[in-house]
């Protein structure tokens, strides 16, 4: 018996899916560039705060991201299994990114409560776009070598987020006479970069 032939996908297809990754990685540039010195220089959170607040986020993605993992698996509908979390999740994702860095007036307690609800926010829904689109992967195509070539794209294209981290979101910060409201500025339209990057 003569097996289906595997639709192939198109150059089109594999680009979009490997802005998905460029998305993810603007995340976890924005962390590991930003985040350390926004909360204790420009927010003024205490460093032990801080430090506890991503010890705290490190074990609730140790415990979120196989229970999405296990219910993207077990999702049906007309765009499949992944594809809905996607866009569920896209818009909360970008607002929460915004969030982190909108800087609120607040006393010592209500920024250290700010900083505590917004980043497990974003935790959170990192973990409910990227787990589902890192799944999404097996389910475009199950020829390996159009998964190679999707993976040949997809990485390039992560780098391109390091790219706008490294060199974009600085200068475009340096722009503004207040820190405050050069983060509050810059990091909103990350966030709705970051949002049409995964729709797209």
């Amino acid at each position: 018996m003569k097996s289906a032939a595997i639709t192939p996908v198109s150059f089109r297809e594999k680009v979009c899916y490997g802005l998905g990754d460029t998305s993810a990685n603007i995340f976890m540039g924005m962390t590991m560039m930003f985040l350390s010195i926004y909360y204790t220089d420009v927010f003024k959170l205490s460093p032990a705060a801080m430090g506890t607040l991503f010890l705290i986020t490190r074990l609730i993605d140790a415990i979120s991201d196989p229970i999405i993992g296990s219910l993207s698996d077990r999702t049906r509908s007309r765009l499949g299994r992944y594809r809905p979390w996607l866009l569920w999740f896209a818009i909360p994702y970008g607002l929460s990114c915004a969030a982190v860095f909108f800087s609120p007036e607040l006393g010592e307690t209500g920024r250290t409560l700010y900083a505590y609800i917004t980043y497990i926010i974003l935790v959170l829904s990192f973990s409910l776009v990227v787990v589902p689109y890192v799944s999404l992967l097996g389910a475009i195509s199950a020829d390996s070598g159009e998964r190679i070539q999707i993976n040949a794209i997809r990485f390039p294209l992560a780098k391109v987020s390091y790219l706008i981290c490294s060199l974009l979101v600085p200068a475009l910060i340096a722009l503004f006479d207040n820190d405050v409201v050069g983060y509050r500025v810059v990091m909103c339209g990350i966030g709705i970069l970051s949002t049409v990057l995964v729709l797209i």
